[in-house]
């Protein structure tokens, strides 16, 4: 199922318990979710969003740093402070939106690669 007919249940359903303020999704920047535009605002992967920029949704969607420590892991960071600074950013996401303005948190903890 496509996950931005997911995402709209998820709308309804916080607007159907009193919850309208929930209008924000949290996302790792660099991930793939799949093809459509409300994937594509969800998953933040600049090469695939430009062609369609113009009609992406910017306001409701936020991203955090991937967890691809081959990647992105500092020189000087061991594995475990390399975890914990992707976990405060993530807490710092929440702080910032406000925790009671999110309506989902998808987090794709792992890579999968293919190599010939």
């Amino acid at each position: 199922m496509d996950r931005k007919i997911v995402g709209t249940k998820y709308s309804q359903y916080y607007n159907s318990i009193g919850q309208p303020q929930r209008t924000n999704y949290i996302a790792r920047k660099l991930s793939f979710h799949g093809n459509t535009v409300g994937v594509l605002s969800l998953a933040y992967h600049p090469t695939r969003r430009a062609p369609y920029a113009a009609i992406m949704n910017s306001t409701n969607f936020h991203h955090v740093s991937p967890a691809y420590a081959k990647r992105f892991q500092r020189p000087d960071e061991t594995e475990e402070q390399y975890v914990e600074r992707l976990r405060q950013e993530l807490e710092d996401k929440f702080i910032e939106l406000g925790p009671d303005t999110v309506i989902g948190c998808l987090l794709v903890l792992f890579s999968i690669i293919f190599s010939c």
